[in-house]
């Protein structure tokens, strides 16, 4: 069964492969870097990677990458599979920053590949597309 989910709902704790790559995604996008004064400096949070690191696409891209592996690494083992694409700005939209990322988690003999597509606008995020194929 592996490393459960907490969840902050009636759901509880989370033990399905699907639900808890889901959850672990969600919250590295919706987390604040600093939620908390105990955990200070160990949330992994992808808007504080592009406060720190937007302006430079090949850093933030591999900041992201190495942060949500960590991150899924904990949940789902050295099995884990974690690839982030930052897209060039686009001149039309120089405000806009576009993260792609994929990850393939597994649990014996289970596997679940799961994405985001994740768009930011000036900084602050804009849009949340779910990238997930299986």
């Amino acid at each position: 069964m592996g490393t459960m989910v907490p969840t902050l709902s009636s759901i509880g704790w989370i033990d399905t492969i699907e639900e808890k790559g889901d959850h672990v995604l969600s919250y590295f996008i919706t987390s604040e870097y600093s939620q908390s004064v105990l955990y200070h400096g160990k949330i992994s949070s992808l808007q504080w990677l592009v406060q720190r690191h937007g302006k430079n696409e090949v850093d933030l891209e591999r900041e992201v990458n190495e942060t949500l592996e960590g991150l899924m690494t904990r949940y789902f083992g050295d099995d884990t599979e974690v690839s982030v694409t930052v897209s060039e700005r686009d001149p039309e939209q120089p405000g806009k920053l576009t993260i792609h990322f994929q990850c393939i988690v597994r649990e014996g003999s289970h596997s679940a590949s799961l994405g985001r597509r994740v768009e930011f606008l000036n900084g602050k995020l804009a849009n949340i597309a779910t990238i997930n194929n299986g």
